[in-house]
């Protein structure tokens, strides 16, 4: 018997699932439920489990791997959804809360300057003295961060002991604790309060979700753990999993399928578009693999768990368009969400969209929408775009769709542009992979403006986040702070005490090893290691990411060989300066199921028997609407060229191929868009 994988994404407004069994493939989109996202959850699986014929006992019985991307974290802190936190500070740091400038970062609705207490002595009466204040404001949770725990976490850990000797777990006043040296093990205080304070904000309500979740597939009959995506690339169970871990995992998802995607064409550099109905997540793919970033910032503020680097903007089908008094469009960041979402959803939504704007320009067709299960409202999106963009603008309500789309793909555009010439690319030397359900809709037009000639779609790309966690493995991320230093030019002389090096990685290896076998990875032959060291050369504040010649040192060749590495990375001269190791990064990954991508023999160019329209469309070339062939994607067979202007139609997605464009189908079914990006 052929195993099931299961593979679902949470986004903010659709719930998405790939669903394979060997070759056989299927995708599902449903709404997600924002008062309850296990439901959405469960949707997704029943409309999977009915998509391969089975009821869903039988698929959740016969299914080897079920992996779960989530927006939890992202909607938690968006909304403001956490609970109220309390925090305790070494003596002195209440107001900067360890900011070297002294300037506080962390906003107060996230943590009210009034539920901050710091310690002068840490005593158990200043401790419960503190701690009984922070309950009495309305704490729900209270992080301990102290200053130097990063090194010596047993301060903190005094503290967290003497609160649940007075506030046991039985008790009602009893409230979560947790402290930063666990949630983030690293030796900047600044940062690992930071990483503690949105853990916490955002534990209470994805530990709801995410066991509901895995308690349903256990009563279900799922016997396996339910896999969690991780922001660092990888997954594991739930039990394994911090809430911060969470953060930003299904771009993260989209952009390890971006990577499988990159490397099975050959491609040497890609950049990724996630455009989903919220927001859309763009990140870049080279030939040595996906940008870590050890300190990244989740919405401004710095923090200490590595992840996979994406960039987020206020850009999708659900985003909001308005007038300015002064004659200005404004698209985003502002979003209209699964609920009530854009007008034409017909849900209640009172606002402009970026949808809205598509179906009036008969870029989406209102009749077939998710391939006809959910009917549009195009007079309802006419209204809104008449009341808030056409008439302040004088305008048409056409006019301003287009203005709207147009305003959109130029912001998206110009963004990826400028990221793409960051990392030293040229635009026309990149593909970009639209993917997300609006992505695809809008790739010409970002890909025009961003200067990018070539663009990929795939048959799943509505579901690309879940697409890609199918191509994810265990992975567990550890960090370990040890200063070392490495090369010393006033003695002339390399680090050479390997077993203090060593030691450090043992530690984390042990550690590893503890967890991979409660993910069920008893055997260490099936455990890979990546050992990564942040470097820094003295005086300098910028850190380097440099990988280990190997996991344990054996000669002092290797420390020589790790600061070569160091000098060429970070533009460092030899003998400016001692160069500096700070913070042990490994990486231990055990192998999932991934499915395979199949392969369809190829027919001739005519894609005549595809055809399905026409229907009138608003091209940008200033002519009216311009009745326009529509093709259906699952209709069409590699081999088959569609010229512009077309639309090229799925259930979960759709294509506009304008004026000069060729939309080509390969043997994977991807979809090839070549256009004339000077246009």
């Amino acid at each position: 018997m052929v195993p099931y994988t299961i593979d679902i994404d949470i986004g903010g407004t659709f719930t998405d699932g790939y669903l394979t069994r060997g070759d056989e493939v299927r995708t599902v989109k449903v709404f997600t439920t924002p008062h309850d996202l296990t439901a959405g959850f469960v949707d997704c699986l029943r409309e999977g489990a009915a998509a391969f014929g089975v009821d869903e006992r039988t698929l959740l019985r016969d299914t080897s791997v079920i992996r779960l991307s989530t927006t939890i974290g992202t909607n938690t802190f968006v909304q403001r959804r956490g609970p109220r936190l309390g925090a305790i500070v070494s003596g002195g740091a209440e107001g900067s809360l360890y900011r070297a400038d002294g300037r506080r970062i962390v906003p107060s609705d996230l943590l009210d300057p009034a539920m901050v207490r710091g310690l002068a002595a840490a005593t158990a009466d200043e401790v419960l003295d503190a701690v009984r204040e922070l309950l009495n404001g309305g704490a729900r949770l209270i992080v301990i961060g102290l200053r130097g725990a990063g090194e010596d976490p047993t301060a903190e850990r005094v503290v967290r002991s003497l609160i649940r000797d007075r506030y046991p777990e039985h008790y009602l006043k009893n409230v979560p604790v947790q402290i930063a040296s666990e949630v983030a093990e690293i030796p900047e205080d600044d940062l690992r309060l930071n990483t503690a304070l949105l853990n916490g904000y955002l534990h209470r309500e994805m530990a709801r979700t995410l066991y509901k979740s895995e308690d349903w597939l256990r009563a279900g009959g799922f016997g396996r753990p339910l896999r969690i995506v991780h922001a660092s690339g990888g997954v594991t169970r739930v039990a394994k999993t911090k809430a911060i871990h969470t953060y930003s995992s299904g771009p993260t998802a989209a952009l390890v399928g971006a990577r499988f995607v990159a490397s099975l064409y050959g491609f040497s550099a890609a950049v990724g578009a996630d455009m989903g109905g919220t927001t859309l997540d763009i990140g870049l793919v080279g030939r040595e693999g996906l940008p870590f970033n050890v300190t990244p910032s989740v919405a401004g503020i710095p923090i200490g768990v590595p992840m996979i680097e994406t960039v987020s903007i206020g850009m999708g089908g659900g985003s909001i368009a308005s007038a300015g008094v002064d004659g200005s469009l404004c698209v985003g960041p502002a979003s209209a969400g699964a609920v009530p979402g854009p007008a034409c959803y017909g849900k209640g939504g009172a606002h402009a969209t970026v949808t809205d704007a598509d179906v009036i320009l008969g870029i989406v067709d209102s009749a077939y929408f998710l391939g006809g299960l959910f009917r549009l409202f195009p007079d309802r999106a006419g209204e809104v775009l008449q009341q808030q963009v056409a008439e302040p603008l004088r305008i048409s309500c056409e006019e301003a769709a287009l203005r709207v789309r147009q305003g959109a793909d130029r912001q998206v555009g110009e963004t990826i542009a400028s990221l793409v010439r960051e990392r030293g690319w040229s635009p026309r030397e990149v593909v970009l992979f639209a993917y997300g359900g609006a992505g695809p809709a809008h790739a010409a037009g970002i890909a025009v403006a961003a200067g990018i000639g070539t663009v990929m779609m795939f048959p799943f790309s509505a579901v690309f986040s879940a697409f890609g966690m199918s191509h994810m493995d265990v992975n567990h991320v550890y960090t370990r702070t040890r200063p070392l230093v490495l090369f010393d030019p006033r003695a002339v002389a390399y680090f050479s005490d390997l077993e203090a090096f060593n030691a450090v990685v043992r530690g984390m290896v042990e550690r590893a090893l503890t967890d991979m076998r409660g993910e069920g990875f008893g055997r260490a032959e099936d455990i890979t290691f990546r050992l990564d060291l942040l470097m820094r050369g003295e005086g300098a504040a910028r850190k380097v990411m440099v990988s280990s010649p190997g996991l344990m040192l054996q000669n002092a060749g290797q420390i020589r060989a790790i600061c070569e590495r160091f000098r060429k990375q970070a533009d460092w001269v030899e003998g400016r300066g001692r160069e500096l190791l700070e913070t042990f990064i490994l990486r231990a990954t055990a192998a999932t199921p991934h499915p395979s991508l199949p392969t369809y023999s190829t027919a001739g160019a005519d894609a005549s028997a595809a055809r399905k329209g026409p229907r009138p469309v608003l091209w940008p070339a200033g002519e009216g609407f311009r009745e326009t062939a529509v093709y259906d994607w699952d209709r069409l067979q590699p081999g088959n060229r569609v010229d512009g202007p077309a639309i090229i139609e799925a259930k979960d997605t759709v294509c506009p191929v304008p004026v000069g464009a060729t939309f080509t189908l390969d043997r994977y079914r991807s979809g090839i868009l070549t256009l004339d990006a000077s246009r």
